[in-house]
């Protein structure tokens, strides 16, 4: 007999909860700031046993849809993205442990962050690049201060999400500034760094100034290829115990094939 090919996503119970929460949350069955019911009654409301309860619960709570404090019920909060970037913070620390995990990392904030430059030199306003201007005049005033010129080498990166009154790349854009804190500090630390830095900023500043994408995407991407050079020199070579690597490994390997 001819076999099937199987279009039936296997999925364990707490899994199953956690979408008829996440419904019931969307279609106003639980309100924001509204207890859930307790253990005993979630278990009859839905048909299951009490582990799966308690998963479910911690995977809303993870996902940033309620909060759980020992002794009361989840409440039900609104989600926003900033709070979703906190929960994630530690996975990504984690992630950062792994011997790719940076790097894999600096491709995500390469990807973005040309992108955000090309959208910035095709729509950019008088006032968004008065800001632009201002922020390059302040990376360079801060030359001779690296904690200074920190702080306004973010600013100058943050206008490009800012730019866009999109609350998604703003929030992307901030966390991943703050999860790469290690390779900024670490790269600037570099002799005559900021100065590299600082000029690769012009010539960004000059693009975008010009209405040039295409020339303001290849200076964005020269610049952080230069960075992600100098990290690679520079990174600090700190010993991470076994465990800790085994859990990033763990946590962030490519999920299992389903078994047949």
């Amino acid at each position: 007999m001819h076999k099937a090919t199987s279009i039936i996503q296997r999925t364990k119970i707490h899994e199953q909860l956690v979408e008829l929460l996440t419904n019931d949350i969307v279609c106003g069955r639980y309100r924001i700031g509204e207890r859930l019911p307790a253990e005993r009654e979630l278990m009859e409301i839905y048909g299951v046993g009490r582990p799966a309860v308690r998963e479910a619960i911690a995977k809303l709570a993870l996902m940033g849809l309620v909060d759980v404090h020992a002794g009361v019920r989840a409440r039900v909060r609104r989600p926003t993205l900033t709070r979703l970037l906190d929960e994630m913070d530690a996975f990504i620390r984690v992630f950062l442990l792994t011997p790719d995990g940076n790097r894999q990392l600096q491709e995500v904030r390469i990807l973005l962050e040309v992108g955000l430059v090309r959208r910035f030199a095709e729509a950019r306003t008088p006032e968004q690049m008065a800001r632009l201007t201002a922020a390059l005049d302040a990376c360079e005033a801060a030359l001779d201060d690296m904690e200074r010129f920190t702080a306004a080498d973010v600013a100058f990166h943050s206008l490009f999400a800012e730019s866009t009154d999109n609350p998604l790349f703003v929030g992307v854009d901030s966390a991943l500034g703050s999860w790469l804190t290690g390779q900024r500090t670490a790269t600037l630390a570099k002799p005559g760094q900021s100065r590299v830095a600082y000029a690769a900023h012009r010539e960004i500043h000059a693009a975008v100034a010009a209405g040039d994408p295409d020339a303001a995407e290849a200076a964005m991407r020269g610049h952080l290829d230069q960075v992600r050079a100098v990290w690679s020199e520079t990174a600090p070579q700190t010993p991470v115990a076994e465990g800790a690597l085994a859990l990033a490994e763990g946590l962030f390997a490519k999920p299992d094939s389903p078994s047949e």
